[in-house]
């Protein structure tokens, strides 16, 4: 049996991430679901947002359409342009996804979106300062009523 489909959009936005030459990253520090920063720097996490059915969407009780939405908090550390270095991920990673914003799921990933950016929150002091971002990506797909794998 398939995974839900917003794990689906979840997994194959990770491993677009993870096969881009644009983004130039350890495959290590591209991970979900990780809240706090594991030591691999930059670090990239990807986490699942609100996942709103789309209004009258599902009147014909065949299948409904939802926005995923897909935060990905960028953390760096030591560097000596925190937000020079966070909008360059910011920019590989708007390519990458941009290169195909159906993420190579067009059966039922209809359309893709950036959505926007937190501000920048910086910590620490001197030579362990750090700052983090979280980005923001939509995905509409549908699914059938009866089973959100289908």
């Amino acid at each position: 049996m398939a995974n839900h489909k917003a794990e689906q959009i979840l997994a194959a936005f990770q491993q677009i991430l993870k096969d881009s030459a644009t983004v130039d990253v350890l495959d290590a520090s591209i991970v979900r679901d990780r809240v706090d920063p594991a030591g691999v720097w930059p670090d990239i996490s990807i986490n699942m947002g609100a996942d709103d059915v789309v209004e009258g969407s599902d009147d014909n009780m065949a299948f409904m359409e939802s926005w995923l939405n897909v935060d990905v908090k960028l953390s760096v550390k030591n560097s000596t342009g925190l937000s020079t270095e966070l909008n360059s991920l910011r920019k590989k990673i708007h390519i990458a996804i941009y290169a195909d914003v159906q993420l190579g799921l067009s059966a039922f990933v209809m359309k893709g979106k950036y959505t926007g950016a937190s501000a920048i929150g910086v910590s620490g002091v001197s030579e362990k300062e750090s700052a983090e971002q979280i980005i923001n990506y939509q995905f509409r797909y549908r699914t059938a009523i009866t089973d959100p794998s289908a």
